[in-house]
C-alpha cells in the first residue's frame, strides 16, 4: 500500500504470488460459493463463461479476453484502480523510498519536456563511499581553523575555555552526525540531500528555508577557505607577493592593505577554483587524495614536533626566516620582552638594547628603534628607558609547566600590546600611545563567544558529502557510512587531537606567542608550525592544500543544493538554477554560487566571515536535529531507518546545542539568520509550497489535534475560555448554490473571537442517490467560504427531508470536544405565505433544538441588507437593547464585530429597560461597573416604560394573528391530527391541574378566557392554537389578570383560545389574554426600539423563547415580526448561558502580584549588584578623612528639595480633578517609589557601575529622582485614564529607555543641559504623548463628565503648584557645575519663574471673556519660567534674557492650553489631560533654541578661561598646547574635543532630534504594552473616579450620586 501511488501508472498486469494450484483452487471454491459450476480447467487455466452481471458488453468481454489465461478473473473489474503485483515488482525493485514528491517532480518536469529532441544522455559521476562522502567530510573538517587560529584561540580562551569550546561544538556535530544518518538510512536522499532530509521531514516551507540558510553558509564556508588559502599564502609563503605593500604602515592603513590583498587574491583563487568546479567534479575528486595526504601529513608532523619539544625544544633563528638553512633544532627559540610587551620581530636583530663588540658598547637595531639617534645619549622612549629587556623562550616545551600559566583566558581589546604575565613593567602613563611598529598588537577584540563562532566551522563538514549526494552510486548506503565513518575519524580527531592540541598547544608554547595570531613575534612564522618535524613547512603546505581542497568542496557541495532547492520549485524565481549541463552539472548555479563567494572574499577578513557561517550551520543542523526527533517521536510508518542507534532524545540534545551555540556565537548574527529563514519560509508559504510531502510539521499538527481534542473531551470549557464557535446553517437552491451568501460575510465578520466555524447544509434525498448533489453542495460552500474568507470547514447531510437534516447537523456538527456552542440562522423570508409554513416551522425548531441543547442563537432578519466584507461604515452605531441576560452573548457580539474593519468606526451603546419600581439611575450606575467589568466601552441608557392599558391596535393586531393562525392550521391539519392534538392538550391540562390540586378540591373559577377544560368541554376546540403550557420566554409574564391561582391559571390562560367548532365563525373569536398581554410589550418594546435605534446601523436585541407547545409557532412568529417591525438590520441573540463572565477589577490580585514580583526583583539585583561607594563605604575611612568633605553635606539639601517636588509639589498638583484626588495623590507616590528604586538600577548600569557593581551614593539618588519625575511628567498625558496597574508597568519601561537615552546622549553627543530641558522635560513630554496617542479614547474626545474640577480640588493643586515653584531653582541647577554656574542656574530660575508667573496672570484675565482668573492657568502656566531657562541655565544669558525667556514660555504655554489642546486632540487623537505638551514641550523647544543660541554667543571675552568649564567639549584636546596655557589659569581642566561653538550647536540639535523620536516611539511602545487586558483600564465612564481603586467617603458617594445624576439629567436636556 505504501508503494502504490508511485506505481499506479503500472497497470494491467497481476503477478502470481503463490503459483497457479492455489488460484485454481481459489477460482473453484468462489466458482462453487456462487453457484457457476461450468469450469474449464485447460493446461492450469481455469476459464469461466460469465461469472460477472455485465460480462456481456464489448469492454467486458475485451477484458476478458485481456485476463484471459492470468488466472485473475476475480480481480479483473478492479484493474483499472488496482495494478497486478507482476508490474509493480520491477518499481519495487529500483524503489527509492524518496518521500511522496521528488519523484513526481522529476516525472513531471520529463512530461513538460516531453516534446523536445533528444540529447546524447551524458552519465553524471558515480562516486562511492570513500570519495563522495568520507573524504569531503574529512577535508571539510581538518580546514583552516585548525592550522591558523587553534593556538590562538588556546591562547586568548585558555586551555579551560578552549577546552570547553571544542567540546560543545564537537558535541553538536557527532549528534547531528547521528541524527543525519538515521534520516539518510530511511530511504535515498537523492541530490541536494541535507535539503531533501529537512524538506522531506518538516515540509516544504522549513526545507526551503533552511535549504538556502545552508546553501549560504557552505558558499560563505568556500570563502572562508578560500581567505585562509590567502592568508598562509601572503603572510607565511610569499609576503613578497603582495600587491598592496604592508611594509612601513601601521594601525588601520596596515589593515586595510592586508584585506585588499586578501580581495585581490581571493577573486584570482575564487575564479580559478570555480573553473575548476566546472570543468567537473571528477577533477575535484582526484585532487582530494593529494590535499588529504598533505593534512594528514601535516597532524602527524604537529604530533612528533610535540614529541621533539619533551627533548629538546626549539628556539626560534633570531634574524632569519624559517627559509634559512640553519638548522632548527640546535637553536632556542625566543621571544624578545620589554618590560611586559611582546616586541615585533622586525623592530630588532638582537633582543637588547645595546651589545658589546670590542669592549665598545654599540647600540642595536631595538635601541634605533626606540631613541630618535644610535647615541647612547639620545631621547628614548620613556616606557623603553624605565624597563629592561627580558628574552623568553617561545616553546619551552611539554614539561616546563607552562600549562599553568596558559590555564585561564586572557581576552584582550583591540590595539592592546600582548604582555607577558608575571613580568614587572613600569608603566608610562603620560607617553604617547604605542605604536604598531613596535610591538604586537591584539587585531581584533577577543571574547569568549567570538571563539565560539570562529571555531566552529573548523567541526563542520558533516554534510559535505550529503551535498552530493546525487553524484553517488548508493546515496542511502554511502551517506550514512562515509559520513559516520568521517564523523568517527573527526570526531576521535575532535576529542584526541583537538583537545589534545588544545592541552598540548597550552603545555608547549609560551602565552604571548599562544595570542600572536599571525607570529609577528617570531620572525612572522606560523606559530603551530614550529611544533612540525621535520620541517615547518609540512604545516604550512599541508595547510594551505588543506584549505584548497576544502574550499573546492565547498563550491561543489553549494550548487548541487542549490540546484536541489531550483528544481522543486517550491521557490519560484530560483527556477532558474535548476538547469545545467547534459550531464547533470549545475552551471547557472555555480555561477550565482562565486558571486556570493564573492562577497565573503570582499569582506576579506577570515575571523568575520566564520561566524556568518557558524549561524547557517547551526540552523541546519539544529533542523536536522529537529527533523530526526520528530519523527522518531511522532512513529510514522514511513520512519524505518536502517541505522539504528539513533533516539530521540540525542536529537533533541544536539537541537537545544545547536541553539545555544547560535545564541554564544553571536545574538544578533543569531537573530538575523533566523529572520532571513523566517521570511524565506513565509514567502515559500505565500507562493510557492505546493508540495505535499507528508512531513512531520503535518504529523506534529495532527498529533497536537488529536491531543488537544482529547484534553476537551476531560470537561466542559470555562466560562473565561468561551468563544463563539459557530455553526453557520444555509440552505442550496437546486443548482446546489448557498442562497443566503450574506450569512457568510456576517461570519467573516464576527470571527475576530476566532474559534470553530462550520458551514452546514442539508440535500433532500437519499444517500446512493444523492452523492453527487452532495458534493456539488460542498464545493459550492467551499468556494463561497474562500471567496468571504471565512476559515473553517463545511459539511453536507443527506437526509429524507431539510428538516432532519438540520438536526443531524446541529446534532453532530463538530468532532469530540470541538463542538459548535451557536448556530447562526437566518430569518425565514415571507413565512406568512402558505407554501413557505414548513420553513417557518423547520426555523422555530431550530430555536427549540439550540435551547434544549444550551446553544446560543444568531438570528440575522434582513440579512440581504447587511453589509458585504468590503463595505465600510465610517460612523454610526451598535445599539443593544438588553432586556434579559442569558450568558452574556448580546455583550460579546458588538465587541466581535468592531474588531473587522466594516463595523470598526461604530460606536457601541446599550440601552436597558427599566420598570416603574426600578431605580434608573442606579440602574445604570450599576449596568456602566458591569461593563467595565467586562471590559467593553459603550455609552449606557437606561429606558423607562411605564405601565398602560392596551390600546385598540394591539385587541386588534392580537385578534387577527388568531384569526390567521386558525386558518393556517385549518389548511394543514387533517380532522384526525386536530382530534389527537386537543386530547394531547386536554391530557395535559388536566394533569397540571391535579399536580396543582393534589387534594382534589376543585380550582377557582375563572373568566371566559381562562375556563377550565373539565369544566367547559364545549370549548376544547378553542384551546388548540393558543395552549402553551410550561414555562414562557423571560421577556412576558404570563399570569392573567385578575387570576387567584398562579399555578392553575397560568395553564388555563394559556389554553383560553378558542378554534370554532364545526359550523362556529372562526371571526367572532376574542383574543386570548395571554397573547394580547405578549402583543402588547412586543409593540411596546418596537415602539421604544424605533424611536432611539431607527437610525442604527445594527440592532441587536434578545430573542424571546419559543412556545413549548408546538400550536402557537405561528403566534411566536408573529410576535418576532411585531417586535422588529420597522428595523432595517436586527441580530436577535439567544444566549446559551456560559458566553460571558463577571470579571472582577479588584486589585487584590493583581496589584500585589505586580509588586511583590518587581520588589524581589530589585531585592535580588541589589543584592547582587549594587554596593556602597566610596563616600559612603566604612572601609574606606580613615583618620585623615574629614567629615564635612563627605558628598551628603553637598547633595543633601538638593535631595531635600526635589523629594519635596516629587512627593509633595507634584502629588498635590495632580490632584486637581474634583472625584479623582486620591487617584492623582496616591497613584503618584506609588508610581514615584517604584520610578526611584527602579532608576537607581537602571542608571546605575549605565553611570555609575564599574567592576561588574553599582555604586550607591547620594547622587545616584538624585539621578534617580530626576527619572523619576520624568515618569511623573508623562503620567499626567494620562492622568485619570489609566489603572495603577498600568502606572506601575510605564514605569518599569520608561525608565530604562529614558536611561538609554541619557546615555547614549552624553556618552556620544555630549551636549550642554544642565536643567534637563532636552533630556528630562522634551523626551517626558513626547514619550507621555506616544502614550496617550496609542490610548486614545474616543468616548472622551467630547469630554467626561468628571473631568472636572471643585473648589477644594483647585485649592490642593495649587498648593502643589507652590512647592513646585519654591523648590524648582534645586531641580535646576543640581546637576549643573559647583559654583558659578551652580550659582546662575538658580538666580535664572528664579527669574523666568517670576515672569511666567506675571504672564500667566496677564494672560489669563485678557483671554477671559469675563475678565477673571482660571485656576487651571494659575496652577500651571507659572511654571512655564523654570522650563524655559533649562537649557541655558548655567550659561551667561544675563538677567534680563532669564526674564525674557520667562515671558515667552509662559505666553506659549497659555496658548497651548487655549487653542493647540484640543487641535490635538480633535485632528491628532492626542488627548493630552495635564497639558503637558504645553508646559514641558513647546517651552522646552523654546528653551533648546535659546540655549543653542548661548551657545553660538558664548565666547572667552564673556566668560573667560572658565567658558571651558561650563562648555567642556570646546575645551582643547590633549596634547593641545593652548590646554596647556588654560591649565596655567585653571588648574585641573580637564581636555574636551576641541569643538567650536557651531559644531556644539549641531550636536545639541541632534541630541534634541534624537530625543524626541526616540521617546515618542517607546511611548507608542509602551503604550501598545498597556492596552493588555490584564492591567485594568477603567472604561471611559469610570475614568476620572476614585470609587474604582479606593473606598471613599460616603460623603463622597453621596457626591457621586448627585453628579451621576445631574449627568443625566443633563444628557436628557
Amino acid at each position: 500500500m505504501v508503494f502504490a501511488e508511485e506505481c499506479c501508472h503500472d497497470r494491467g498486469s497481476l503477478l502470481s504470488v503463490c503459483g497457479d494450484s492455489w488460484f485454481i483452487l481459489g477460482a473453484m471454491i468462489a466458482l462453487h460459493h456462487r453457484g457457476l459450476h461450468r469450469l474449464d480447467i485447460r493446461d492450469g487455466n481455469p476459464k469461466e463463461s460469465s461469472p460477472f452481471i455485465n460480462s456481456s458488453t464489448a469492454s467486458d468481454m475485451e477484458k476478458s479476453q485481456h485476463y484471459d489465461g492470468k488466472n485473475m478473473a476475480l480481480f479483473e473489474d478492479e484493474m483499472d484502480t488496482s495494478p497486478m503485483v507482476s508490474s509493480l515488482l520491477s518499481s519495487l525493485a529500483n524503489y527509492s523510498n524518496l518521500p511522496t514528491g521528488s519523484k513526481e517532480h522529476e516525472e513531471a518536469e520529463n512530461n513538460e519536456e516531453g516534446a523536445r529532441p533528444s540529447k546524447k544522455t551524458i552519465k553524471a559521476p558515480q562516486l562511492g563511499t570513500l570519495m563522495g562522502v568520507y573524504l569531503p567530510c574529512i577535508q571539510n573538517i581538518f580546514g583552516v581553523i585548525l592550522f591558523l587560529r587553534m593556538t590562538w584561540m588556546v591562547g586568548i580562551g585558555g586551555v579551560l575555555g578552549s577546552f570547553i569550546i571544542v567540546f560543545m561544538c564537537c558535541s553538536t556535530t557527532m549528534l547531528t552526525a547521528i541524527s543525519m544518518s538515521a534520516i539518510a538510512t530511511n530511504g535515498v536522499v537523492p541530490a541536494g540531500g541535507s535539503y531533501y532530509m529537512i524538506s522531506r521531514s518538516l515540509g516544504p516551507e522549513f526545507g526551503g528555508a533552511v535549504g538556502i540558510c545552508f546553501y549560504l553558509g557552505t558558499t560563505f564556508a568556500g570563502a572562508m577557505y578560500i581567505l585562509g588559502c590567502i592568508e598562509i599564502l601572503l603572510i607565511y609563503i610569499v609576503p613578497q607577493a603582495a600587491i598592496f605593500k604592508i611594509e612601513g604602515l601601521e594601525g588601520a592603513e596596515a589593515e586595510a592593505a592586508l584585506l585588499n590583498n586578501m580581495r585581490v587574491y581571493g577573486t584570482i583563487v575564487l575564479s580559478f577554483m570555480s573553473l575548476v568546479v566546472f570543468v567537473g567534479v571528477k577533477y575535484v575528486n582526484k585532487l582530494a587524495l593529494v590535499f588529504l595526504a598533505c593534512v594528514i601529513f601535516s597532524i602527524l608532523a604537529v604530533y612528533a614536533g610535540v614529541i621533539k619539544t619533551a627533548v629538546d625544544p626549539p628556539v626560534f633563528p633570531l634574524g632569519s626566516t624559517m627559509l634559512t638553512e640553519c638548522p632548527l633544532w640546535t637553536h632556542r627559540y625566543r621571544v624578545c620582552i620589554l618590560g611586559n610587551r611582546t616586541l615585533l620581530s622586525k623592530s630588532y636583530d638582537v633582543c637588547a638594547k645595546v651589545v658589546e663588540i670590542d669592549n665598545d658598547t654599540v647600540t642595536t637595531q631595538l635601541w634605533r628603534t626606540f631613541c630618535d639617534s644610535e647615541s647612547l645619549n639620545a631621547t628614548c622612549d620613556e616606557y623603553f628607558t624605565n624597563n629592561n629587556i627580558t628574552e623568553i623562550q617561545g616553546i619551552p616545551g611539554v614539561t616546563s609547566g607552562i600549562l599553568a600559566e596558559n590555564l585561564f583566558g586572557y581576552y584582550l581589546e583591540k590595539g592592546v600590546i600582548l604582555e607577558k604575565r608575571g613580568l614587572a613593567s613600569v608603566a608610562d602613563e603620560d607617553g604617547p600611545s604605542p605604536t604598531s611598529n613596535r610591538y604586537v598588537m591584539a587585531d581584533i577584540t577577543s571574547f569568549f563567544t567570538l571563539l565560539v563562532g570562529i571555531y566552529f566551522p573548523s567541526v563542520t563538514g558533516i554534510m559535505a558529502g550529503s551535498n552530493r549526494s546525487g553524484d553517488l552510486r548508493d546515496a542511502q548506503k554511502s551517506i550514512p557510512i562515509g559520513t559516520i565513518a568521517a564523523i568517527t575519524t573527526t570526531s576521535t580527531v575532535c576529542i584526541l587531537h583537538n583537545m589534545s592540541c588544545v592541552v598540548l598547544f597550552g603545555a608547549c608554547i609560551e602565552g604571548v606567542v599562544l595570542r600572536d595570531k599571525f607570529g609577528e613575534g617570531v620572525n612572522g612564522n606560523l606559530v603551530i608550525g614550529t611544533l612540525a618535524w621535520p620541517s615547518p613547512w609540512v604545516i604550512v603546505i599541508g595547510s594551505f592544500f588543506s584549505t584548497c581542497g576544502a574550499g573546492l568542496q565547498s563550491l561543489t557541495g553549494a550548487p548541487r543544493l542549490l540546484q536541489a532547492i531550483s528544481r522543486d520549485g517550491i521557490i519560484p524565481f530560483l527556477r532558474v538554477f535548476g538547469h545545467g549541463k547534459a550531464n547533470g552539472e549545475p552551471t547557472w548555479a555555480l555561477l550565482l554560487t562565486a558571486s556570493i563567494c564573492e562577497i565573503g572574499i570582499i569582506i576579506a577578513s577570515l575571523d568575520a566571515v566564520a561566524p556568518i557561517l557558524s549561524m547557517f550551520f547551526l540552523m541546519c543542523y539544529m533542523f536536522v536535529n529537529l527533523a530526526c526527533a520528530l519523527q522518531t517521536l511522532l512513529r510514522t510508518p514511513n520512519w524505518r531507518p536502517r541505522f539504528k542507534f539513533y533516539h530521540w532524545a540525542l536529537s533533541f540534545l544536539g537541537m537545544t546545542l545547536c541553539l545555544s551555540l547560535m545564541f554564544i556565537c553571536s545574538w544578533h548574527y543569531a537573530i538575523i539568520a533566523m529572520l532571513i529563514a523566517t521570511c524565506i519560509y513565509k514567502y515559500i508559504e505565500f507562493c510557492g509550497a505546493e508540495k505535499e510531502w507528508g512531513d512531520g510539521i503535518r504529523g506534529i499538527s495532527l498529533s497536537a489535534a488529536r491531543f488537544a481534542l482529547m484534553r476537551l473531551e476531560e470537561g466542559p470549557p470555562h466560562t473565561k475560555n468561551w468563544r463563539p464557535q459557530i455553526l453557520v446553517l444555509v440552505s442550496v437552491d437546486g443548482e446546489q448554490n448557498v442562497e443566503q451568501p450574506r450569512l457568510l460575510s456576517l461570519t467573516n465578520q464576527l470571527k475576530a473571537g476566532k474559534g470553530l466555524t462550520i458551514v452546514g447544509t442539508s440535500v433532500v434525498g437519499t444517500f446512493l442517490n444523492n452523492y453527487a448533489d452532495a458534493q456539488r453542495a460542498d464545493q459550492s460552500l467551499r468556494k463561497l467560504m474562500e471567496t468571504e474568507r471565512v476559515k473553517g470547514f463545511s459539511q453536507v447531510v443527506i437526509s429524507s427531508n431539510l428538516r432532519d437534516g438540520t438536526s443531524h447537523l446541529v446534532q453532530v456538527g463538530g468532532l469530540g470536544g470541538l463542538k459548535h456552542n451557536t448556530i447562526l440562522v437566518s430569518w425565514p423570508h415571507n413565512w406568512k405565505q402558505p407554501e413557505s409554513h414548513q420553513r417557518l416551522k423547520d426555523f422555530v425548531e431550530v430555536v427549540r433544538e439550540t435551547t434544549v441543547a444550551s446553544l446560543a442563537l444568531l438570528v440575522p432578519k434582513n440579512i440581504a441588507s447587511y453589509p458585504s466584507n468590503g463595505e465600510r461604515f465610517t460612523e454610526g452605531h451598535i445599539d443593544m437593547w438588553w432586556i434579559v441576560h442569558d450568558g452574556g452573548m448580546l455583550m460579546l457580539l458588538p465587541f466581535l464585530l468592531r474588531q473587522h474593519k466594516v463595523w470598526r468606526k461604530c460606536k457601541m451603546r446599550i440601552f436597558t429597560v427599566a420598570q416603574m419600581d426600578d431605580n434608573s439611575i442606579q440602574m445604570k450606575k450599576d449596568l456602566i461597573t458591569f461593563l467595565y467589568h467586562l471590559r467593553i466601552d459603550a455609552v449606557v441608557e437606561v429606558v423607562e416604560m411605564h405601565d398602560s392599558d392596551v390600546s385598540a391596535y394591539t385587541y386588534e393586531k392580537t385578534l387577527v394573528m388568531e384569526q390567521r393562525s386558525q386558518i393556517l392550521k385549518q389548511m394543514h391539519l387533517t380532522k384526525n391530527e386536530m382530534e389527537r392534538e386537543i386530547q394531547s392538550i386536554t391530557d395535559v391540562s388536566r394533569g397540571s391541574i391535579r399536580r396543582k390540586n393534589p387534594t382534589g378540591l376543585r380550582p377557582p373559577q375563572l373568566g371566559d378566557e381562562g375556563a377550565s377544560m373539565a369544566e367547559r368541554p364545549e370549548e376544547k376546540l378553542h384551546l388548540i392554537h393558543t395552549k402553551n403550557s410550561g414555562p414562557t420566554g423571560p421577556t412576558s409574564p404570563i399570569t392573567p389578570a385578575g387570576g387567584t391561582d398562579k399555578g392553575g391559571e397560568t395553564d388555563r390562560g394559556q389554553a383560553a383560545a378558542a378554534k370554532p367548532e364545526e359550523g362556529k365563525d372562526i371571526f367572532n373569536m376574542k383574543p386570548n389574554q395571554f397573547n394580547l398581554r405578549r402583543m402588547h410589550t412586543a409593540l411596546r418594546l418596537n415602539e421604544v426600539i424605533l424611536k432611539k435605534s431607527k437610525e442604527a446601523k445594527l440592532v441587536l436585541l434578545n430573542m424571546p423563547g419559543p412556545p413549548k407547545n408546538r400550536m402557537g409557532d405561528e403566534n411566536y412568529m408573529e410576535f418576532l415580526e411585531v417586535l422588529t417591525e420597522g428595523l432595517n438590520r436586527v441580530l436577535l441573540v439567544r444566549g446559551g448561558g456560559r458566553e460571558m463572565r463577571k470579571h472582577s477589577t479588584s486589585m487584590r490580585v493583581r496589584l500585589p502580584v505586580i509588586v511583590v514580583v518587581t520588589q524581589l526583583v530589585i531585592v535580588v539585583l541589589f543584592a547582587f549588584f549594587v554596593t556602597y561607594d566610596d563616600q559612603t563605604d566604612a572601609k574606606l575611612q580613615s583618620n585623615g578623612t574629614v567629615a564635612m568633605d563627605n558628598a551628603l553635606y553637598k547633595d543633601y539639601p538638593f535631595l531635600t528639595d526635589i523629594q519635596v517636588m516629587i512627593f509633595v509639589g507634584f502629588g498635590c498638583l495632580l490632584a486637581f480633578y474634583r472625584q479623582y484626588g486620591f487617584g492623582g495623590l496616591v497613584f503618584n507616590f506609588l508610581t514615584a517609589t517604584f520610578a526611584i528604586q527602579w532608576a537607581i538600577l537602571v542608571q546605575g548600569y549605565f553611570q555609575f557601575s564599574h567592576d561588574g557593581k553599582i555604586h550607591l551614593g547620594v547622587i545616584n539618588i538624585i539621578n534617580a529622582e530626576v527619572a523619576c519625575a520624568v515618569v511623573l511628567i508623562s503620567s499626567g498625558a494620562v492622568l485619570g485614564k489609566t489603572s495603577p496597574l498600568q502606572l506601575l508597568i510605564m514605569a518599569l519601561l520608561e525608565v530604562p529607555v529614558f536611561a538609554g537615552t541619557e546615555w547614549a546622549v552624553l556618552t556620544y553627543l555630549k551636549i550642554n543641559d544642565a536643567g534637563g530641558t532636552i533630556l528630562v522635560h522634551l523626551f517626558a513630554c513626547y514619550f507621555g504623548l506616544g502614550v496617550t496617542f496609542v490610548l486614545y479614547r474616543p468616548g472622551l474626545k467630547d469630554g467626561h463628565a468628571k473631568e472636572s474640577t471643585s473648589y477644594q480640588s483647585d485649592i490642593l493643586a495649587a498648593i502643589g503648584t507652590l512647592f513646585l515653584w519654591v523648590f524648582w531653582p534645586s531641580f535646576n541647577s543640581v546637576l549643573a557645575l559647583k559654583g558659578d554656574d551652580q550659582h546662575r542656574a538658580v538666580l535664572h530660575t528664579f527669574i523666568g519663574l517670576s515672569a511666567s508667573t506675571l504672564t500667566a496672570f496677564a494672560l489669563s484675565t485678557m483671554l477671559n471673556r469675563s475678565g477673571k482668573l482660571t485656576m487651571a492657568d494659575v496652577q500651571n502656566v507659572t511654571l512655564a519660567g523654570g522650563v524655559t531657562v533649562g537649557a541655558s541655565v548655567d550659561m551667561m544669558i544675563s538677567p534680563a534674557g532669564a526674564y525674557a525667556l520667562g515671558m515667552m514660555g509662559g505666553a506659549a504655554c497659555m496658548l497651548g492650553y487655549r487653542y493647540l489642546s484640543p487641535f490635538l486632540a480633535r485632528r491628532l487623537r492626542i488627548q493630552d489631560q495635564c497639558g503637558i505638551h504645553n508646559l514641558h514641550g513647546l517651552t522646552g523647544l523654546i528653551s533648546s533654541t535659546a540655549g543653542i543660541c548661548a551657545i553660538l554667543a558664548a565666547s572667552e571675552e564673556v566668560y573667560g578661561p572658565s567658558m571651558y568649564e561650563t562648555f567642556a567639549n570646546r575645551a582643547p584636546v590633549e596634547g593641545d598646547p593652548k590646554l596647556l596655557e588654560l591649565r596655567e589659569q585653571i588648574p585641573g581642566l580637564q581636555p574636551g574635543l576641541g569643538r567650536t561653538a557651531w559644531e556644539q550647536a549641531v550636536y545639541q540639535v541632534a541630541a534634541l532630534l534624537f530625543t524626541i523620536v526616540v521617546s515618542a516611539i517607546g511611548g507608542i511602545i509602551t503604550g501598545l504594552v498597556l492596552k493588555l487586558p490584564y492591567l485594568g483600564s477603567p472604561p471611559d465612564e469610570l475614568c476620572f473616579d476614585d470609587d474604582l481603586f479606593f473606598e471613599v467617603p460616603h460623603n463622597h458617594e453621596a457626591l457621586t450620586l448627585l453628579s451621576n445624576k445631574c449627568t443625566i439629567e443633563d444628557s436628557a436636556a
